[in-house]
Parts: C-alpha cells; sequence; structure tokens
C-alpha cells in the first residue's frame, strides 16, 4: 500500500504538471501569433531546438549519476549515494566547460556558413545568443542532478513541481519580452536569471534538509573507468532526440523556411496531448521499478510494467478517438478559422504518437535499472536512418506529410524494440506481454483492485 500511495501522489502532481505544460503549448503559439508572426515563431522553435545538441556535454553520466543515488539512498547507502552525487557533480561541471566553447564553435560555423537561417538575426545578436543558451543548458543539467534528490528521497512530486513553477515562470516571461518587443537575446537572459534564482533555491533546501549531501571538489578516476560504459549508451537517449526531433525543425527550417518549422510545431501541439496525458506515471514508475528490480521483487515488477502500458495504451486509444472528431474544433477557437487543417497530416501525426506513447512506457524499465545500452544503440540508429530519410525525401519532394509519415515509421519501430527488450529482461517473451497489454479484461481487473485498496486507505 506504500508503494501505492507513494505512486498516486507522484500521479496526482504529474497530472497538474501534464496540463500545465500542455496549457503552455497551446499560449505559446498565441503568444507569438498575436505579438509577433508565425515566421518569428518558427525562428524561436529553430533556437530552442539548438539547446538539444547542448545537452550532451555531460555525456550521459549525469543520467547514469541520478540513478545510482536513487538505488543507493532506497538501501540506505547514503555514503555510496554522496561519491555519486559528488563525482557525477565534479564531473558535470568539467565537462560542460570544456564542451560549451566546442558547441559555441560549431554553432558559429554552422551560422556564419548560412545553414542556420534565422531571419534578421545579425552575427553578434547570434553570437550573444549562442553563448546565453550554452549557460541556460548548463544550469539546466545542473538542476536535473539536484532535483533527483527529492525523487530518491520519495519527494518525487516535489520534484514535478519546481518543474512546471519554473515552466510557468518562463511563459510569463516570454509574455511581457515580446509585449516589449525585446529581442530573442533578451529573452533568453531573462529565462536564465528565473533558472539561476531557481537553481539557488533547490541548492539551499537540499543542503539544508538531507545532511549526507556534502560538496567535494574531487573526481575519482575509478568512477568515471566504472560508469563510461552505461554513461556512453545513456549519451544515446539525448542523441538520438537531437537527431530525430530539433534536427527534424532544422532541415524544415533550411528547405521550407521557419514557417513551416511553426505549422509542424502546431499540429505536433495538439497530437503529442497524447504523449503529455499517458506520460504521466512515466516518472514515478520508474522510480518504484528501480525499487522492485534492485530487491528483486520480480512478480511486482511484471505487474507494474504490463499495467503502466496497458494505461498508456487505453488512453492514447480514447485520446485519438476524441481529437480525431474534434480537432476542427479545437483548432479554430486555438488558432482561428483562418487555418486550413490537413487532415491526413493530423491523423498520421497522431498515429505516430500512439507509438511514441507506448515506447516511453515500454523503455521505462531498462533506463531505470541502467539495462538500455542495446536500446539505445537500436534508437540511434534508427534516428539516424530517420533523419537521413527525411533530408532525402524532403529535397525531392518537400511537404509535411513526408514528415510525419517517417515519423509513423520510426516510432512504430522503436516501440516494437523496447518491448522486445524489456520482455526479455523480466524474463518473459514478446507475444505474451502483447496479449497483456491488449487485454481489456485484465487492465480492468487491475483497476478495479487499485481503485478498492485506495480506497481502504
Amino acid at each position: 500500500m506504500i508503494i501505492l500511495n507513494r505512486i498516486l501522489r507522484g500521479i496526482s502532481e504529474n497530472v497538474l504538471d501534464r496540463f500545465i505544460n500542455i496549457i503552455i503549448k497551446f499560449i505559446e503559439p498565441i503568444i507569438f501569433l498575436n505579438l509577433a508572426t508565425i515566421e518569428v515563431y518558427g525562428t524561436w522553435l529553430v533556437i530552442f531546438s539548438l539547446p538539444a545538441y547542448i545537452m550532451i556535454s555531460d555525456l550521459g553520466f549525469s543520467s547514469v549519476g541520478q540513478n545510482q543515488i536513487n538505488m543507493n539512498i532506497k538501501v540506505n547507502k547514503f555514503d555510496l549515494a554522496q561519491k555519486n552525487f559528488s563525482n557525477t557533480l565534479n564531473l558535470s561541471i568539467i565537462l560542460n566547460v570544456i564542451f560549451s566553447l566546442l558547441f559555441f564553435l560549431i554553432l558559429k560555423e554552422f551560422f556564419d556558413n548560412g545553414f542556420l537561417k534565422l531571419g534578421s538575426i545579425k552575427s553578434n545578436e547570434f553570437y550573444n545568443i549562442a553563448i546565453i543558451l550554452i549557460i541556460y543548458t548548463f544550469v539546466h543539467q545542473l538542476n536535473g542532478l539536484f532535483v533527483s534528490v527529492y525523487a530518491a528521497h520519495d519527494k518525487y512530486y516535489f520534484k514535478i513541481r519546481l518543474g512546471y513553477l519554473s515552466k510557468i515562470l518562463e511563459t510569463i516571461l516570454l509574455f511581457y519580452c515580446l509585449y516589449n518587443n525585446y529581442n530573442f537575446g533578451t529573452i533568453i537572459l531573462y529565462f536564465l536569471i528565473g533558472k539561476i534564482l531557481f537553481f539557488i533555491f533547490i541548492i539551499f533546501d537540499i543542503v539544508k534538509s538531507y545532511d549526507w549531501i556534502k560538496f567535494q571538489f574531487k573526481l575519482e578516476k575509478k568512477y568515471i573507468k566504472n560508469n563510461l560504459d552505461h554513461a556512453l549508451s545513456f549519451l544515446l537517449f539525448p542523441i538520438t532526440n537531437a537527431l530525430k526531433y530539433q534536427s527534424t525543425n532544422l532541415i524544415i527550417n533550411s528547405i521550407l523556411g521557419p514557417k513551416y518549422v511553426a505549422l509542424l510545431s502546431i499540429y505536433l501541439t495538439l497530437a503529442r496531448v497524447m504523449v503529455n496525458l499517458t506520460s504521466i506515471t512515466d516518472g514515478i514508475i520508474k522510480i518504484e521499478l528501480a525499487k522492485l528490480w534492485i530487491s528483486k521483487q520480480l512478480k511486482n515488477l511484471k505487474k507494474i510494467f504490463i499495467f503502466n502500458i496497458q494505461v498508456t495504451f487505453y488512453a492514447s486509444i480514447a485520446i485519438i478517438l476524441l481529437l480525431t472528431f474534434s480537432n476542427q474544433l479545437i483548432f479554430n477557437f486555438w488558432i482561428g478559422k483562418d487555418f486550413n487543417i490537413n487532415q491526413n497530416l493530423f491523423f498520421i501525426l497522431l498515429i505516430s504518437t500512439l507509438f511514441q506513447s507506448l515506447f516511453h512506457s515500454s523503455v521505462a524499465l531498462l533506463t531505470s535499472t541502467n539495462n538500455f545500452k542495446k536500446i539505445t544503440l537500436y534508437n540511434f540508429i534508427n534516428a539516424v536512418v530517420f533523419i537521413l530519410s527525411l533530408y532525402f525525401f524532403m529535397n525531392i519532394k518537400p511537404n509535411l506529410l513526408i514528415v510525419a509519415i517517417l515519423f509513423l515509421v520510426s516510432d512504430l519501430i522503436i516501440f516494437y524494440n523496447a518491448l522486445e527488450f524489456s520482455s526479455k529482461m523480466i524474463n518473459d517473451n514478446l507475444k505474451n506481454n502483447f496479449i497483456q497489454i491488449l487485454s481489456f479484461k485484465n487492465f480492468k481487473e487491475a483497476t478495479s483492485k487499485i481503485i478498492k485498496n485506495y480506497a481502504k486507505n
């Protein structure tokens, strides 16, 4: 019951987080379309595609360190948690400083050669934007390590709360800056100041709350050696994400222009409501799966793993049906009646998002227990093939329908791979797990049992 209550508390906070995230995603284009233009919005999206590449600067060590801290705290090994925290923090700082310079030089070269088409933005303005973005991303990465301590101490809800409060602040700042006609550099600077203020609060609160936290400015070679393999495997996640999603924006921008980047984003904002809603359980589920794995409670682990995917599947089907029949009304209210909807494009993106949601639920077991080497490699190859195919076909016949079809094929493949690898990990087979996921009877029984148990408490 303790596990269930902890999960439900985390889910309740996640519900609020997802709701706020959805609202912000819908508000953002409204702000830009009313205070600027669709081209300006597209340029903004291209600029904020760049941090995804900067995020790889820690080489995956932060993600591995966070998992280790979580697992060590659960078994009361605070000395090991402290070592993991200090080594991860120090290594992240060193790597970020080194790679920040490298990323700046790469971004400068891309802009100077005309690959990054950012409208009327001049060289000096872009260099300032790049520097601020790099610092912003660096603080964001460090923030992720610190807030993971809350989750490890069963305060996952507080970690989520800090996240959506930060998003709200940035949205307010965005409106304020656009209303006052501030340039992109000034807007991102405001974002950075807000991020730093949040980070300072978190540092003081964690140090005050948990006495095992100590800042030790030393780096053990043993830590790097033991975790390098896992870290590089984890690194493929942000690299894959940057290749598949952010590079898509860059390619569309270079071939069709920023307007079409904005158009795709508008379609995806509505389609990916599904991901936001169905991923409500992912964060807290990962923590619980890690606990059950380390304590070798395989039976309970299987139940939670399957049930989480079932929730995602049935919720996604309901959302697809709702959006298929109501998207015209939503777009008219949201963007305006002049927005011409491509129904084929939107439906393909919806189905693609279904498989993306199922992938996130299926891969949770692998990522939470550091058993992700094979899946990350497969996903990376998938992303490389996707982006090469996109560039090839977009140069032959440039349109957004090509993008949607390639997304669908890619997302279907990565879901299949994630479910297959997770099934092997729990000593089960793919076919059996797939049947269990599709069994509405089992889903209904599990849901009924959870509701009854929750009512008793």
